[in-house]
């Protein structure tokens, strides 16, 4: 994925405008957006190659998990190569034809339309919105959409009536049609209004009424990448890289690289060539990314000893303050673009991925599934559980963290190989290549015990973390890739990195954060009381076994 030159097709849910597409444009403007009707038909075009990745919500922080699209990649062939968190900002849109004819031809309804505060007081032209507000009877939005502006939409149009539909986008558009329609028609324009975005407002002749309608400020939605085949070494250095420099280097930072010769010539030709930032929301995430991109092939190209010729003309602070940040990720940079030119380099660059440092800064998402339809849920979780156990008292630093995204339903086929039920589980580690190693039903003794691994660096954490695991169930990887760093409210930059909305709220089961799907909290949280009730009570038998006086004086024997 280095470079900037078209790549193929990315296909997304919605229309254009939708928030998937506008995550798309944002993180991989060097494809060209194939907006779909369904989850379904954003798979099946990167199956039947129509398009070479297609991106899909996994998790957004209001609403949780998204069952549907992460089921469908579980149940399909393809593979999870990357993850990104795009903000999220609601509007709640209405037509410019619907308010004139409201409000009438007077100057305050034009002023209000043309957002010209010098002729309105602010408590007018919110009495005006107020207005406008109370006489909305239909609000038109897909199912995220009303989940994640429940509170708004009970603040401003309480009692208007919700309609779904497939995208935000779609909402946009079926307001300004149905408003046209009515025009036309010379009827009474209907009282509606649609949760969508800011730039379909502008696409489809809305106006903004109500800004960030969203309950959460830093509402944020997880996408999972998904494409035919797995993640290799060398891209997911890449995107850890890239990732590496946009949260090392401030947007000054940016702007001061690429206003000197060359980086500014080579940005000016991409912006050309790929015709960027034509939506005002994206284009500040589109250069930023097209930044860092620019920025890696150039320290790629050449040991950091010749590409620091880039800070040439700047001042002694500013090339002492860049030299700190960009020369130890720059001979990185650069000795894993020589070794990713030879099979021999690669291979290095896999065992790389598996080393102990590399594991929070991955993530590979699997699927246990359990052999035996007698296998309970609880029996599936608590590998997982002493996985993190063994691994504290053994390695005295931060355990890995098991996150449940969703379960697995039993399968309806009754010659299914696999007759239990599964999880989807999320992991800070590599998985690279470990899949027909976990699966073998008698592994060598060689290595690790996993049958194939010769040395300690074939064989991540990870992967031996989950031996317990594969005795009891199959397990079959979805994708290993770089993990986003969840900045709330911002495009991707931060210089502290918060906690993973994925990670967010959640209980922890014996060292392991259990994220989980509104369906399977309740029994996440109950078997983990359970195993603490059973504890406790042992611990107080045992003390007044030992202690036969206390027992007299408490229970009178």
């Amino acid at each position: 994925m280095a470079g900037l030159n078209k790549q193929g097709h990315i296909s997304c849910q919605g229309e254009s405008g939708s928030c998937a597409f506008a995550a798309s444009r944002t993180h991989y403007f060097t494809y060209d957006a194939a907006p779909q009707p369904s989850f379904e038909d954003v798979l099946r075009r990167v199956v039947e190659k129509d398009a070479q990745i297609g991106i899909l919500p996994l998790q957004n922080t209001k609403s949780g998990i998204i069952a549907e699209p992460l089921l469908r990649v579980a149940n399909s062939d393809l593979k999870i190569i990357a993850e990104h968190h795009q903000p999220i900002r609601h509007d709640l849109l209405v037509s410019k034809a619907w308010v004139k004819a409201t409000l009438g031809d007077d100057k305050f309804a034009s002023a209000f339309m043309d957002s010209d505060t010098s002729a309105l007081t602010p408590v007018q032209e919110e009495q005006i919105r107020r207005s406008l507000l109370s006489q909305i009877r239909t609000v038109y939005s897909d199912d995220q959409g009303m989940k994640q502006c429940d509170r708004g939409l009970k603040t401003n149009v309480a009692g208007a009536e919700r309609v779904l539909t497939t995208c935000t986008a779609k909402a946009a558009r079926s307001l300004a049609v149905e408003t046209d329609q009515a025009v036309t028609k010379k009827s009474e324009i209907p009282a509606i209004a649609a949760i969508a975005s800011e730039e379909c407002a502008l696409m489809y002749k809305n106006m903004v009424l109500v800004k960030g309608l969203n309950d959460d400020p830093a509402n944020t939605t997880r996408y999972f990448v998904v494409s035919r085949e797995e993640a290799k070494p060398a891209d997911i250095l890449f995107d850890l890289e890239v990732k590496s420099l946009l949260n090392v280097l401030t947007s000054e930072d940016f702007e001061l690289l690429f206003t000197r010769a060359p980086l500014k010539a080579q940005l000016e030709d991409a912006y050309y060539a790929l015709n960027l930032g034509e939506q005002a929301a994206e284009a500040s995430g589109q250069r930023r990314n097209a930044q860092a991109r620019l920025l890696h092939a150039f320290l790629a190209a050449e040991p950091w000893d010749k590409s620091k010729t880039i800070l040439t003309s700047m001042t002694s602070g500013e090339q002492r303050r860049l030299t700190s940040k960009l020369e130890p990720l720059a001979k990185d940079i650069h000795d894993h673009a020589v070794k990713a030119k030879d099979k021999v380099g690669q291979a290095t660059l896999g065992r790389l991925l598996k080393k102990r440092e590399m594991g929070e800064k991955l993530r590979s998402v699997f699927i246990i599934r359990a052999a035996d339809s007698k296998t309970t849920l609880g029996e599936l979780i608590k590998p997982l559980v002493d996985a993190g156990h063994s691994k504290s008292r053994k390695h005295k630093h931060k355990p890995v963290s098991f996150h449940v995204l969703n379960e697995m339903p039993r399968p309806t086929d009754r010659n299914a190989k696999e007759k239990g039920i599964g999880l989807i589980v999320e992991a800070e580690g590599c998985l690279i290549g470990a899949e027909k190693r976990l699966n073998k039903k008698k592994p060598e003794t060689s290595g690790f015990g996993f049958g194939g691994g010769n040395s300690s660096t074939e064989v991540s954490d990870l992967e031996r973390l989950l031996q317990p695991v594969a005795k009891l169930a199959t397990i079959r990887v979805l994708g290993t890739f770089a993990r986003d760093p969840y900045i709330p409210g911002s495009a991707g930059s931060a210089k502290t990195e918060t906690a993973s909305a994925s990670a967010a709220a959640t209980p922890a089961l014996g060292g392991h954060k259990a994220v989980v799907g509104r369906s399977m909290e309740s029994r996440v949280v109950g078997f983990g009381s359970m195993i603490l009730l059973a504890v406790a009570t042992i611990g107080v038998a045992y003390y007044l076994t030992a202690n036969p006086s206390i027992a007299s004086k408490l229970f009178g024997f």
